[in-house]
């Protein structure tokens, strides 16, 4: 790994404070992905976050995550974008939607692009 910026986004033993967190992204996935999140960053926040290659918007869905994942392999949320958090309710039926339709959750979360009558 010789990007700098990308071994930033691995924890260090000098982050006692960051914890872990599930965000959910707007793609197909199974499941959450687990990242390490700073204490300001709740539930319902929107998040980017860096997914292989690329940077992605996804949401906070929950607190803790798999903990067979090592947390030295954990990557940080990059930011908190400026978006009041999605609402609980929100969230409760995009899992009820999920189980009921038989997709992930990530496929019925909204893309995050704008509604098409509103102003960009």
């Amino acid at each position: 790994m010789s990007d700098p910026d990308a071994r930033a986004a691995f924890v260090s033993d000098d982050d006692p404070e960051l914890r872990r967190v599930q965000v959910l992204v707007p793609l197909p996935t199974p499941r959450p992905y687990d990242y390490l999140a700073a204490p300001d960053i709740g539930l319902g926040a929107y998040v980017e976050i860096p997914l292989g290659p690329r940077t992605v918007r996804g949401v906070v869905w929950g607190e803790g995550g798999e903990e067979a994942v090592d947390p030295q392999k954990l990557k940080r949320v990059s930011r908190r974008l400026d978006a009041p958090p999605m609402p609980r309710a929100v969230r409760t039926f995009v899992d009820w939607t999920a189980r009921y339709t038989l997709f992930p959750a990530g496929a019925v979360l909204p893309g995050g692009r704008p509604h098409p009558d509103r102003p960009s």
